[in-house]
């Protein structure tokens, strides 16, 4: 059983590291494992055995610039992690994006086009109220990050906001749709597209950012929820 003192130098070390807090909280789990297996194997001392454990985490936790347009420094292992975060993200945000087209294109051929105008318009707006009501209903919680500026507590606290980006966008691809629903109708039915090639192209980019951000920025907040409860207790130890 190791001693607060111990636990309070294996975490300064990690905080040094400048690792987000959540995965933080993984790693000082693997650091006292192995610690403590190592104590147990050779009868050394915590220092020792500290030290032999930040040997084997060296390659992972070395501190340099990857050359990113982020230019501060960053270890390998989170990195590593971010990519993960990033690509679960995505092919979530994916699948509910494609759920949407599909529906578009339900709408088109099933629907009058007053009606399709409609479904549309609650298509595309839908994932944008519901992340900014949940943004509204956990201000609180979602805002907490802001009070540690020296720290990231999870790496989902900036992606969750995106959806705030892009509301110039949003209301641009509905000034575009409502001035002609019958257009887009018409094309989604295969029919003689009255839109040009540049003009359909932007709005199919329009329509699949739109919808991927929001449900990237809906996912990030729901893990950004689940994981700031884990970093919580940790905050006390945060300057």
């Amino acid at each position: 059983m190791m001693t607060e003192l111990q636990l309070s130098e294996i975490r300064h070390y990690l905080l040094s590291k400048k690792l987000p807090i959540d995965i933080l909280l993984e790693v000082q789990d693997h650091f006292v494992s192995q610690i403590q297996d190592v104590i147990k194997d050779t009868n050394t001392s915590f220092e020792t055995a500290f030290e032999k454990t930040k040997e084997n985490w060296a390659r992972d936790l070395k501190l340099s610039w990857n050359g990113s347009m982020d230019l501060e420094d960053s270890t390998p292992f989170m990195r590593t992690m971010r990519r993960k975060i990033e690509w679960s993200n995505d092919r979530k945000a994916l699948k509910y994006t494609i759920i949407h087209i599909i529906l578009i294109f339900l709408s088109a051929f099933f629907m009058n086009t007053k009606a399709f105008e409609v479904s549309v318009s609650i298509t595309v707006s839908a994932p944008f109220f519901y992340a900014l009501y949940q943004y509204i209903r956990h201000y609180k919680t979602m805002e907490l990050w802001r009070k540690y500026p020296n720290h990231i507590l999870t790496l989902h606290q900036t992606s969750m906001f995106w959806f705030f980006s892009i509301f110039a966008v949003w209301m641009n691809f509905l000034r575009m749709f409502f001035e002609a629903p019958e257009k887009l109708q018409q094309t989604l039915q295969f029919q003689n597209s009255q839109y040009s090639i540049s003009e359909l192209l932007l709005l199919f980019a329009l329509l699949l950012f739109l919808i991927s951000v929001m449900w990237f920025s809906i996912i990030s907040q729901k893990k950004y929820l689940e994981q700031i409860e884990k970093v919580k207790p940790f905050l006390k130890y945060l300057s």
